[in-house]
């Protein structure tokens, strides 16, 4: 019959030729090191799993990008390839009115493609850091009064109104007046763009202290408050309503708060479902103005 010594430092078999003896000490730190080599490969596998799952957003994001910047540099180019045709063949020339009607569309169209190429190129230039501002005392009244000028013709398009209500004093402000411009024109644009009726935009200009203040205020659909914190990200979109009929890029206002921010600023939305939104845009005074 086997027999053997028990103790807490050995294990042995009775039923064994021979004893089997293991260490305890040599066992433990085995099960540690296997239950270490477990816990990486699950988290290998999650991080695997997350970047599988990034990978296909960012794809998805790609294609739906490519998409609907094929869909608007191809809208304005169609219509001007007919405004042409229009003027070659069917002696629109004869007719002054409809001469100065089809030039005056081509024109609109032509605008409209060399923002989108502005804001894919100003986006560019933000991502890869190399964008400049070329700064210098910036009128904020007039800035408004010419952003009115170039959105006039789309917001007429749509049988809308844009309302400009000016500082009774003069706002300087030190910054670029391009990207300041473009900054304005996204807003409105949107306020334009998303709009289901006829769109009346209303852009303020106000003092507070030693800041200047923007406001750009719309009748569209508005945002839900669920969606504040995210409308400013890359290439976001607010996915309800009929607005993903919209073609757009998620980037106008992500771009919108990077030039925000690069002029010491901040901006802020104001909106609810149904009730239009109100962008806020903060901006600090120059030192003259300031005192």
């Amino acid at each position: 019959m086997a027999s053997g010594r028990v103790s807490g430092e050995y294990l042995f078999c009775r039923n064994c030729p021979r004893y089997q003896v293991v260490s305890d000490q040599k066992i433990t730190p085995l099960i540690v090191f296997s239950f270490f080599l477990t816990g990486l490969i699950v988290l290998a596998l999650w991080m695997m799993y997350r970047s599988i799952i990034h990978m296909e957003k960012l794809n998805l994001i790609k294609s739906e990008l490519v998409s609907n910047m094929s869909h608007e540099l191809k809208t304005p180019v169609a219509t001007v390839g007919v405004t042409i045709e229009a003027l070659q063949h069917f002696q629109a020339l004869q007719d002054p009115q409809k001469t100065a009607d089809y030039l005056k569309i081509a024109r609109s169209e032509l605008d409209r493609l060399s923002l989108l190429i502005e804001k894919v190129m100003q986006f560019s230039m933000i991502d890869q850091g190399h964008m400049k501002l070329e700064v210098g005392p910036v009128d904020l009244n007039l800035l408004v009064l010419e952003a009115e000028r170039c959105i006039s013709i789309q917001i007429a398009e749509k049988g809308g109104l844009i309302e400009t209500i000016l500082s009774p004093e003069t706002l300087i402000v030190k910054g670029d007046h391009t990207h300041l411009l473009h900054v304005l024109i996204n807003l409105i644009d949107n306020g334009i763009k998303y709009n289901q009726q006829s769109p009346h935009i209303q852009v303020e200009v106000t003092r507070d202290g030693n800041s200047a203040i923007l406001k750009i205020s719309d009748n569209g659909p508005g945002i839900d408050s669920a969606y504040h914190s995210k409308i400013f990200d890359r290439f976001f979109r607010v996915p309800n309503g009929d607005r993903h009929n919209i073609k757009g890029h998620g980037l106008g206002l992500s771009y919108v708060k990077e030039v925000v921010q690069m002029h010491k600023g901040h901006i802020q939305v104001l909106s609810s479902e149904g009730k239009g939104s109100t962008f806020i845009i903060n901006l600090p005074l120059t030192d003259h103005d300031s005192k």
